[in-house]
Order: C-alpha cells, then sequence, then structure tokens
C-alpha cells in the first residue's frame, strides 16, 4: 500500500484545507455495491458497515461513539451520514462505508483503546482498505497476538494455522503475504465481539 495521506496527532495536519475538501468528496461518493478491488484483491463494500456494526455492538456503543472515534483522528462525518453506514445491505437508508471512512475509524479506535504516544510516528490512513488491513489494525486497537486471533477463530469452528495468520499480517509485497478472505473477518468479528463483552 503506498498511496496514503498523512497526518500528524490531533489538530497538526499537514494541508488541512486540501485534506477536508477530500474527506468531504469521499463521503458523499456514490460507491459500487458490490465489491471495490484493492490491490488486485476484492472486498466487499459492505464489509466496512459490519466493521462498523460490530465494533458499536461489542463496546456497547451507539453512534455518538463512533463519531467521537472518528473526532479523535479529526475526522467530522455527519450523524445522518454515519447512522447509514451503519444499516444492513437492504434496510432503508443504507450506504456503504467508504474505505477512507473505515481507516480514519479504526486509526480512532486504536487511539481511543490504546491512547496516544506522541514518540510514535504519526498514523497514516489509506485511501483503500483491504481486509488485512482491517484485522491488522484490530488486533492492534484490541492488543492481541498471533494466538489470540487464532483462538478467537477456534471459538467459531474455523481453523486456521499460526504461520496462515502471519502471513496476512505481512506486507502485500512480501513474498509470504496471504489475503484475508472475508470468511476469517467475519468469524473474526463475531469471535471477537463475543470475547470483548464476556469481558
Amino acid at each position: 500500500m503506498r498511496s496514503l495521506t498523512r497526518i500528524t496527532y490531533l489538530s497538526k495536519l499537514i494541508g488541512v484545507r486540501s485534506l477536508s475538501a477530500f474527506l468531504q468528496l469521499e463521503l458523499f461518493r456514490v460507491y459500487s455495491p458490490t465489491v471495490t478491488k484493492t490491490n488486485g484483491e476484492k472486498k466487499p463494500v459492505m464489509m466496512n458497515n459490519d466493521v462498523l456494526r460490530s465494533v458499536r455492538y461489542m463496546l456497547n456503543f451507539n453512534n455518538d461513539h463512533l463519531l467521537k472515534i472518528l473526532a479523535l483522528v479529526e475526522m467530522t462525518v455527519p450523524p445522518q451520514q454515519l447512522a447509514s453506514y451503519v444499516k444492513k445491505e437492504g434496510e432503508e437508508g443504507y450506504q456503504p462505508c467508504p474505505d477512507i471512512v473505515m481507516s480514519y475509524f479504526l486509526t480512532g479506535l486504536i487511539l481511543q483503546k490504546r491512547g496516544q504516544d506522541e514518540k510514535q510516528p504519526a498514523p497514516q490512513f489509506e485511501r483503500k482498505v483491504t481486509n488485512n488491513i482491517i484485522l491488522k489494525k484490530l488486533r492492534v486497537a484490541f492488543s492481541l497476538k498471533t494466538d489470540d486471533i487464532q483462538a478467537i477463530l477456534l471459538t467459531q469452528n474455523f481453523r486456521i494455522s499460526l504461520p496462515e495468520i502471519t502471513a496476512m499480517m505481512r506486507a502485500p509485497d512480501h513474498k509470504n503475504y496471504r489475503t484475508c478472505g472475508d470468511q476469517v473477518i467475519r468469524y473474526f468479528l463475531k469471535g471477537l465481539a463475543a470475547r470483548v463483552r464476556k469481558g
């Protein structure tokens, strides 16, 4: 992934005006309800909506909490727009959540869960989000190890080896990189929700 928008923490933005204009265009762009293509990989657009709903459920959040997470990384989404992103496909008012919003949300979730560390490099925001990126950012947000991910998937009767999970964490250009499938993400979200809500 090379096409990234880089900002510093909180209000220390590079090119605030141009970034804000770009984000507004991304928020209201019309997306295909089928798939997007990222680095040759296809990902259902509705997967982003699934992630938002799952995180909201597992943390017992409402939409205001999701807006506050986005605010941690200086992204403003109109409440009615966010409401359309947490609807299921086929529900009235449903809109697919853009990748750029998903990227900002997952980075904000990391800050919300783990706190802000000024010593760390400024976060990077991907314009295109793959399942691998979703898995990696959720792992960081919830402080999970590779064997934690395996255990979570096993609770959903989904068997996967540790080397396979490690391969999903690799950079796309790594020789051992492996694409994270939709089924992995869906079972992982279900298992993670059960784990978090159990406490």
